[in-house]
């Protein structure tokens, strides 16, 4: 599954192992954000090579209890300080704490109305946009 659309090498990476949740993030993002690349990745390994090749604003994380999402955030901000992380999870899964001090950005709770995740998207956006020229 490849949703790239070359604009200027901005992207926006979405990080789940199944297909159907990032057909429909693609779907979300793609009404919400022009000129970032959509970039889909199936696993951890996918999502941190994609931050050598493209500069990632915003980095999606459906977190899963298979999903290390504590270690995917600490790499990517070791790599990128700058790159936005939202991570998207059920209720059960690691608390917005841990996923705080891991060095999330935001964090959404499912199901969420799709306004709300517009908002957080564009907020990330706006931050990264005004932290890459700080």
């Amino acid at each position: 599954m490849t949703y790239i659309d070359t604009y200027n090498n901005k992207a926006i990476v979405f990080v789940d192992r199944e297909q159907s949740v990032l057909a429909i993030i693609h779907r979300l993002l793609r009404d919400l954000t022009s000129g970032y690349d959509l970039i889909p990745a199936t696993s951890e390994a996918t999502a941190l090579s994609l931050l050598d090749k493209h500069t990632v604003s915003l980095m999606i994380i459906d977190a899963h209890p298979s999903v290390d999402t504590i270690s995917l955030i600490h790499s990517v901000k070791a790599r990128d300080p700058n790159c936005q992380i939202l991570v998207l999870s059920y209720a059960d899964l690691p608390p917005n704490q841990n996923l705080e001090l891991a060095g999330a950005d935001f964090y959404l709770s499912m199901p969420f109305p799709f306004s709300h995740f517009g908002q957080v998207v564009q907020t990330a956006l706006n931050r990264n946009m005004h932290m890459s020229y700080a």
